[in-house]
């Protein structure tokens, strides 16, 4: 007994010095002594420069071996870029190699990567610089010599450990994504990244969480899901993916610095809402990625825009969206009483973007959707309506030249505060003198006040319009009140400026009462003894400006008054004894027809003259 004694405490003894002697040479082991042959082994594996600046060994009871690497630079492929592609602070990986001497199977504990830093290019013809990792080793081992082994031979002949990993964690991440497919090219910072992955299988989906910060100061995207890896195709599968962001941390200044085709587009001053998208599979390899089949909401969403008065309301949206197109089977908003509800296509949205979308408008108030505190008179009114467009291109040069759209809309309840139309029309007709106080002085109280209003109302209108090359225009447009209405052609840009050109007709019950008032109005009469004005409205939000056509109206007034003092001389040669009975009845009928007839060849040869 007391043999065995002695060689159980001396077998125990030499485990304690044999594990002292681990722990010492363990931690008195300089990696860096080996670090140019592990470089070369991980540029020749990877296909770019490999670089650290330092690695070290460590060991306790509860974690088993660990390796810590610090400020490890992996570059970039020349054919991106000649920066680097990963910068990593530290990565820390701890080990259990008892389970490994017992069991052949190495458990890792935990990998711990810090502050890593990352650059993801995707080129125009769609490589991404990370799927490219690993191909000159590839091409490499293909090129090898008759008789030597390929490294996939060796690979495949290679009786390999199972690998468990427990855990891993990425924190304080950091990527920039540069997509040169876009012109000019999109940049999108992606910070504050924390990752966080257990029960780590490669035969098995296990589960992972990302966090990042995109567009904003803090955290405000969270992903959920389960991957697994297929090491035979190194291909990566997603499953049951479901991600989601608020709106309202986005700082909406970086977003032209990120999407420069947008820096000319209008910006909301703020933003509220939820996004969230749904993935049942998404498979990514060296090919790049497979087919995309993605849900996308967006719900209790509103924003300002400096250009409306009001916000926008109650938005929500229900996006399907595969690896190309975006399928949008309603996306509805609010203003106020009014409503907006739209679905459409999205064709290519990386490449052509083409796009084709109609839209139900419900009693969308005017003074609601345009911002008019600067402007001389205020627009209001309900617009109603169905619109369908398409185009190409979101960009603002884009929309201008290519969105294409044809819209029947009725505008009820127009009016125009501030701005009494009739009063300004009349008052540019300069060649009467005095003519809107005139007539102030001279037309019924009921008719005078239409001079002397305020406002303009106009009566419900429909509307048919067309908006090609930039502009939106009414070919027949047929504005007007009980007392006037302007018929021609309406024009509107989206900078804000618009023209109406045409003719400004007073109804005819109205022009009599101004003609009592004023004689001379009487020649300004169209056919139906309505007055007929030539005129030009144009302008921009903060403006308007009314145009009549004075030497259309001068030569009326000149043509008439020829005309008067004409036949006045006709009547004088004539005669101009008043009828009698009897037999001299029939001969002054017979003078009274000649008379006529001179009247109508004289003023014939005179309105030839005044159209000259």
């Amino acid at each position: 007994m007391k043999v065995l004694r002695v060689i159980g405490i001396s077998l125990f003894a030499l485990v304690i010095v044999l594990t002292a002697a681990v722990v010492i040479i363990i931690k008195t082991f300089d990696v860096n002594r080996y670090k140019p042959q592990i470089t070369a082994q991980a540029k020749a594996a990877l296909g770019r420069d490999f670089d650290f600046d330092r690695a070290r060994l460590d060991i306790s009871f509860t974690r088993g071996i660990s390796v810590k690497v610090s400020n490890l630079v992996i570059g970039d492929d020349r054919g991106f870029q000649e920066g680097d592609f990963l910068r990593v602070k530290e990565i820390s990986v701890s080990m259990d190699v008892l389970g490994y001497l017992l069991r052949k199977k190495i458990n890792v504990h935990g990998i711990v990567i810090d502050t890593p830093r990352a650059t993801i290019i995707r080129r125009k013809d769609g490589l991404i610089n990370a799927a490219a990792i690993g191909k000159k080793e590839n091409a490499n081992a293909n090129a090898a010599s008759p008789g030597v082994p390929s490294v996939q031979g060796q690979q495949s002949a290679l009786a390999l450990p199972a690998v468990l990993v427990s855990s891993f964690t990425l924190q304080n991440g950091a990527v920039t994504y540069i997509d040169r497919s876009f012109e000019p090219p999109v940049s999108l910072d992606v910070t504050d990244i924390s990752v966080s992955v257990s029960g780590i299988s490669l035969s098995e989906p296990f589960p992972f969480k990302i966090e990042a910060a995109v567009l904003a100061p803090k955290k405000n995207i969270n992903i959920e899901g389960n991957v697994c890896f297929d090491p035979a195709t190194n291909e990566i599968t997603i499953l049951g993916l479901t991600a989601s962001t608020g709106l309202a941390d986005l700082i909406l200044s970086k977003l032209p610095v990120a999407f420069p085709m947008i820096k000319d587009a209008p910006l909301p001053e703020n933003v509220k809402g939820l996004i969230n998208v749904k993935l049942d599979n998404l498979k990514a390899g060296p090919k790049g990625l497979g087919a995309l089949n993605a849900v996308v909401t967006l719900s209790d969403a509103s924003l300002k825009l400096k250009e409306m008065a009001s916000p926008l309301e109650a938005v929500s949206a229900d996006v399907r969206l595969t690896q190309a197109d975006a399928v949008f089977n309603k996306l509805s908003l609010s203003v106020k009483g009014g409503r907006i509800e739209c679905s459409g296509t999205l064709k290519d949205y990386a490449g052509a973007q083409g796009y084709n979308v109609s839209a139900d408008i419900k009693d969308m108030a005017i003074q609601d959707l345009i911002a008019q505190d600067k402007a001389p008179f205020r627009a209001e009114g309900l617009v109603s309506g169905l619109i369908k467009a398409g185009g190409t291109g979101f960009s603002p040069d884009a929309v201008r030249s290519n969105l294409s759209a044809t819209a029947d809309i009725l505008l009820a309840k127009a009016r125009l505060s501030d701005l009494n139309v009739l009063r300004a029309v009349l008052d540019r007709i300069t060649v009467i003198p005095g003519l809107s106080a005139a007539l102030e002085a001279g037309l019924p109280r009921e008719l005078k006040k239409k001079l002397t209003q305020k406002d303009t109302e106009f009566s419900d209108m429909r509307l048919p319009v067309a908006i090609e090359n930039g502009r939106l225009r009414i070919k027949d447009a047929s504005i007007g009140t009980e007392d006037f209405f302007f018929i021609g052609l309406a024009e509107a840009g989206f900078d804000g400026s618009y023209v109406l050109e045409g003719a400004f007709v007073i109804t005819r019950g109205f022009s009599e009462a101004m003609v009592a008032a004023v004689p001379q109005l009487q020649y300004l009469f169209d056919e139906k003894k309505q007055i007929y004005i030539p005129l030009r409205v144009s302008g921009a939000s903060s403006q308007v400006k009314f145009n009549v056509d004075l030497d259309y109206i001068g030569k009326r007034l000149l043509e008439n008054q020829a005309k008067q003092q004409v036949f006045k001389a006709i009547d004088k040669a004539l005669g101009g004894s008043p009828a009698s009975s009897g037999s001299d009845a029939g001969a002054q009928g017979q003078e009274a027809g000649s008379a006529t007839a001179v009247k109508d060849a004289v003023g014939s040869i005179i309105g030839n003259i005044f159209k000259k």
